[in-house]
C-alpha cells in the first residue's frame, strides 16, 4: 500500500531525537510531542485560507500551550519568480516563522518540504517576489514563542519551525538568482512570440522550437491532459472528464494526499487551456 504524505511526514518527523512521539490526528494533521514536554500542532492548508483563521488557531493553541506549524500546499505557491500582491495569508504565515514559510509537495523523486520566502520589491511599493527555497532535511524541529508585527497577525504566539539559516540573505542564492533573472530576461528578448504570431508559426504538434514559458506552460497542461495540444474543445473536455473521475479523491485509488493533489493541479491545467483558448 503507498505511503500517504502525512504518513511519510510522520516518519521523518519522529526519527528526531527529541521528539517523543507522532501522531496522525483529525484536528491538526499531526501532533507531535517531545521528551521535553512540548506539544506542537502541525497543519497542512492545501486550500487558500482567511488570516483570521490563523489567527484564531494560533490563540486557542497558544492559550493552552501548544505550539503551531503550518504548511501550505504546493499548488498554492507561485512559480519560483513570481510576483504577486499579496495574499494576506500567505504574509501572515511567513511572518510567523522568521520571514519564511513552509511547502509540501510531490516532485520527480517523491514527496517533499521546502521553504520558501516573499521578497519584498521596493520598486512596485507593495509587491512580493516568490523566492523557492532548499529542502527540509529533517534534521531539527525547534519550538519557540514569536512576536508578530504584522497587524493582521499582531500578537505572541507559540510556534515553530525546521531551523536552517535564512537562504535569502546568502550572498550565494542571491547571486544564482541575479544570474538566473538575467538568463530570463535574455530569453525573454530572443523568443518572445504573441499569441498571434504564434499560430502562425506552429502546426499545433508537440512545443515549439523557442517557445514562450507561456506555450510550454500551455503545451504541459494539455499533456496533463494526455491529449495533443491541437485538441478541440470538446476533446479538451472530454479528456478533463475522464482524468477527473480516476483521480477525484472519493474515487481514486491512490492514496487520499496524492489524489487530492493530482485532482487540483488536472482542475488548474484545464482551466488555464480554456482562458489561453478564449473557451467558457
Amino acid at each position: 500500500m503507498a505511503m500517504t504524505f502525512k504518513q511519510w511526514l510522520k516518519l521523518h518527523i519522529e526519527k528526531l531525537i527529541h521528539i517523543q512521539a507522532v501522531a496522525i490526528d483529525n484536528g491538526a494533521d499531526l501532533v507531535i510531542h517531545s521528551w521535553s514536554g512540548m506539544r506542537l500542532h502541525l497543519y497542512m492548508i492545501d486550500q487558500p485560507v482567511k488570516t483570521r483563521t490563523i489567527r484564531r488557531t494560533l490563540a486557542d493553541n497558544s492559550a493552552i500551550g501548544i505550539n503551531t506549524l503550518f504548511l501550505v500546499s504546493e499548488r498554492l505557491v507561485p512559480a519560483d519568480g513570481t510576483r504577486l500582491a499579496g495574499p494576506e495569508w500567505l504574509l501572515a504565515l511567513q511572518a510567523l516563522t522568521g520571514e519564511r514559510f513552509y511547502v509540501y509537495g510531490l516532485d520527480d523523486d517523491g514527496p517533499r518540504v521546502f521553504a520558501a520566502h516573499l521578497e519584498v520589491i521596493v520598486a512596485t511599493g507593495g509587491e512580493h517576489e516568490v523566492w523557492r527555497g532548499p529542502n527540509v532535511t529533517f534534521d531539527q524541529l525547534r519550538f519557540f514563542r514569536s512576536a508578530v508585527r504584522l497587524r493582521a497577525l499582531k500578537g505572541d504566539w507559540a510556534t515553530a519551525d525546521f531551523g536552517g539559516g535564512a537562504f535569502w540573505k546568502q550572498s550565494d542564492y542571491r547571486a544564482y538568482r541575479n544570474r538566473r533573472s538575467q538568463e530570463k530576461r535574455q530569453q525573454r528578448q530572443t523568443h518572445w512570440q504573441t499569441w498571434s504570431d504564434f499560430g502562425k508559426t506552429w502546426n499545433g504538434s508537440g512545443t515549439p522550437p523557442g517557445s514562450s514559458p507561456i506555450q510550454e506552460h500551455l503545451s504541459a497542461c494539455y499533456q496533463m491532459l494526455g491529449i495533443e495540444n491541437s485538441a478541440d474543445q470538446e476533446a479538451v473536455k472530454a479528456a478533463f472528464r475522464k482524468r477527473a473521475l480516476a483521480l477525484h479523491p472519493d474515487t481514486s485509488a491512490l492514496p487520499h494526499e496524492e489524489a487530492k493533489a493530482r485532482f487540483h493541479a488536472l482542475n488548474a491545467a484545464y482551466e488555464y487551456i480554456k482562458t489561453a483558448r478564449g473557451w467558457k
